[in-house]
């Protein structure tokens, strides 16, 4: 599984004003921006960090990256969302941007309670019901397939929770989350044909001071390399450079993206 073009994207957040930062174009990534795109980095009450690589068998196939990771901010509250497209599925890509963008908007004025994991997945599948029922008959599959890990933080409170597989690292404790049998994570979009399926994980909830949520193209990496990709940086571009050159050299299979949240 995994979105378009290798994006070259890193974003801080540090200061007082609302934001939002997600991938940038692929036009953006051939100019070789040395700093975040139009728009960004973004500031607000906390730093966020994020990068997405494309695995080297989606470069052999002339495949799209099918990952997206988008992080809004407002106020206090900064949220992290990671989304990885069905690989088996022609175009999963669009509806994994187009899916993180949604929830992480829509994460950011939801109240942080027992109820936000199963809320925003119940949310998060309802507009994509809505959506695909405007395209017409094959649309959920044909685009939107995809797992989703999100990252809810108001200072150091912090809630990690999705639907699917992927991987969560909290203050340098790491958890790998199961695909499920037959490498078939439990797409949220699965709501739309069955109360039992899309259901919603919660993997941390409590306090921390660094937090990151990633995509299963990272599975590949060691615990160490993965302390390194997530390690603080000053340069907004930072986890970016690094994804790129861990990709390089462990020759990343899948595609590959983490966001990483500290405050």
């Amino acid at each position: 599984m995994s979105s378009t073009a290798d994006g070259v994207l890193g974003a801080q957040l540090g200061g007082s004003a609302d934001g939002v930062f997600e991938q940038p174009s692929p036009l953006e990534v051939l100019n070789g921006a040395n700093e975040a795109p139009t728009g960004r980095p973004v500031v607000g009450p906390a730093r966020a960090l994020g990068g997405s690589a494309v695995g080297r068998e989606h470069v052999r196939l002339g495949r799209n990256n099918q990952d997206a990771f988008c992080v809004r901010s407002k106020g206090e509250r900064v949220v992290g969302v990671v989304s990885d497209g069905c690989g088996s599925q022609p175009s999963a890509e669009v509806g994994a941007r187009l899916g993180a963008q949604w929830l992480a908007q829509w994460l950011v004025d939801q109240p942080i309670d027992a109820s936000l994991a199963d809320r925003a997945v119940g949310a998060l599948a309802a507009w994509v019901g809505g959506v695909a029922a405007e395209l017409g008959a094959g649309a959920v599959e044909t685009f939107f397939l995809f797992t989703v890990l999100a990252v809810v933080r108001e200072g150091r409170r912090t809630l990690v929770f999705g639907a699917g597989d992927g991987g969560v690292w909290v203050d340098g404790v790491r958890t790998r989350l199961d695909a499920g049998v037959d490498n078939a994570p439990d797409y949220g979009a699965y709501r739309l044909t069955s109360a039992a399926k899309g259901r919603a994980q919660v993997h941390f909830e409590g306090d921390c001071d660094r937090v990151a949520v990633m995509t299963d193209g990272l599975d590949q990496a060691t615990d160490t390399e993965l302390e390194a990709l997530v390690a603080p940086a000053s340069n907004p571009l930072a986890v970016q450079r690094r994804l790129n050159v861990l990709a390089e050299s462990r020759r990343l299979h899948d595609d590959a993206t983490v966001v990483v949240l500290s405050g």
